[in-house]
């Protein structure tokens, strides 16, 4: 199901950001993130968004803030 494509992805993207790879890493782990937020998955959310964080970050690129910050800030959702 979702749950799972999400899975494959959050690892792919995890492995191809460890691998110096974000133009590969970033769009898995955005439809990771869009697809465990969508299910109600707030951990695996927030790993998504935070290893996005990392990975868009390791260019230097300041638009990793708004994703890193999400898992930390973002309290405005009750918990599923």
């Amino acid at each position: 199901g979702s749950s799972a494509r999400a899975s494959v992805l959050f690892a792919g993207g995890v492995l191809s950001g460890l691998q110096g790879q974000p133009a590969i890493a970033r769009p898995w782990l955005e439809e990771a993130a869009t697809i465990f937020a969508s299910v109600g998955d707030r951990h695996h959310e927030a790993y998504c968004l935070a290893y996005l964080g990392v990975t868009i970050g390791q260019n230097g690129d300041m638009t990793a803030v708004p994703p890193a910050e999400r898992t930390v800030i973002d309290r405005s959702r009750p918990p599923a």
